[in-house]
């Protein structure tokens, strides 16, 4: 009786299987089916949507944009027009100033120039002149000690050798 009942259990259990694995096998094919239209619909009416709004966007911005053309075109004209004059004038003015300003520079740089080469040629004379003396002097007082030195070394060199041949003579 075990043995009948452990049988009809497995072919039950065997049965419930293949039934549960068609069932949802058949389900997930219809869920993957369906899916896929509702993504292809909703993939077309997005894209619709996306032209429609592109297209409405588009010649919103194109009549506004003319629109604002129409009002504040003359505005800009006149704005132009002043902005126009205006930089001009202030330009003519600084191009006057700056070049007054720079003949001013030029003329006082010429002359700071010239005082400077001045001041640099007289102030350099003046140094040669009195480093040439100080160094004449210099070379007087050495070639006098030079000479007392030699004179002195030469005297005592004679004596010592006049002493040193009376020694060896006698």
């Amino acid at each position: 009786e075990i043995s009948e009942i452990s049988s009809d259990t497995s072919a039950e259990i065997s049965d419930l299987s293949s039934l549960t694995f068609l069932t949802l096998s058949t389900e997930i094919s219809d869920l993957s089916s369906d899916t896929s239209v509702e993504i292809s619909v909703v993939q077309s009416l997005t894209s619709d949507e996306i032209s429609d709004l592109s297209s409405y966007t588009s010649s919103e911005l194109s009549r506004e944009i003319s629109a604002l053309r129409t009002e504040k075109g003359s505005d800009l004209e006149d704005l132009s027009s002043v902005v126009f004059n205006t930089l001009s004038t202030e330009i003519s003015d600084l191009s006057s100033d700056t070049s007054i300003e720079i003949s001013v520079v030029q003329s006082l740089a010429s002359h700071e120039i010239s005082d400077l080469s001045s001041y640099t040629s007289s102030e350099l004379s003046r140094e040669i002149s009195e480093i040439s003396s100080d160094t004449s002097a210099e070379i007087s007082d050495l070639s006098s000690l030079t000479f007392l030195t030699l004179s002195t070394e030469i005297s005592d060199l004679s004596s010592d050798t006049s002493i040193e041949i009376s020694v060896v003579q006698s």
